[in-house]
């Protein structure tokens, strides 16, 4: 597991809790009921990989090739 010393930080904050409470990451985690934004973000990517893979070819033109002409003025 990555360990962001960020997002310990503002666990911590949000649960007004200091280091010198000696109270592990895990506790401030169960605390917010907060994921771990690393390894979620990890599961999001390849959640969507695996949705991409398993488009139709057709939708995945009309999906990713821009709908608007290019000769028009965007505003």
């Amino acid at each position: 597991m990555i360990n962001s010393p960020t997002q310990g930080a503002m666990e911590r904050k949000a649960c007004k809790v200091s280091h010198r409470d000696h109270i592990t990451s895990e506790a401030t985690r169960r605390r917010t009921k907060l994921a771990h934004v690393i390894r979620e973000l990890c599961f999001r990517k390849y959640e969507l990989a695996g949705n991409v893979i398993r488009m139709a070819v057709l939708r995945l033109t009309i999906r990713f090739t821009p709908s608007v002409p290019d000769d028009r003025q965007r505003a």
